[in-house]
This record gives structure tokens, sequence and C-alpha cells, in this order.
């Protein structure tokens, strides 16, 4: 697993999720991850770097707009 030095942040992953209308479900099918992991990430943030990557590909944003 890719780590970096950068987390994206618990509530801005989840307001993300809600500004863009996808349930827990919909983002865990999108990312390729489980919805408990979609879960975990809304309480804990997010440091592996492909789910930032593949987030950010899903919301058509740069990684660097995310973190």
């Amino acid at each position: 697993m890719l780590t970096f030095d950068r987390t994206l942040s618990a509530e801005k992953f989840k307001s993300l999720r809600e500004k863009h209308n996808f349930t827990q479900g919909q983002l865990a099918l999108l990312l390729g991850v489980t919805q408990p992991a979609i879960a975990y990430y809304e309480k804990k943030g997010v440091k592996n770097f492909w789910i930032v990557y593949r987030l950010a590909l899903t919301l058509d944003c740069k990684v660097s707009d995310l973190i």
C-alpha cells in the first residue's frame, strides 16, 4: 500500500461524498472498496494514495485539490 505524508481528512472525505450525492455504497463501487471501508474513511480519514487518486479521478479533479 502506498501512503504519503498528507491525509484526506475524514470530514472532507464525507463532505465530498455528500456534495456529489453518492451513497457510501455507490462511492465504494466507484473506488473499488467496500462500504465499510468508506465508513472507516469518513471516521478516520484517508492516507492511502491510491484511494485519494481514484477519488480524484471519480470527481474529475486533482489529488492536490483533495488534500
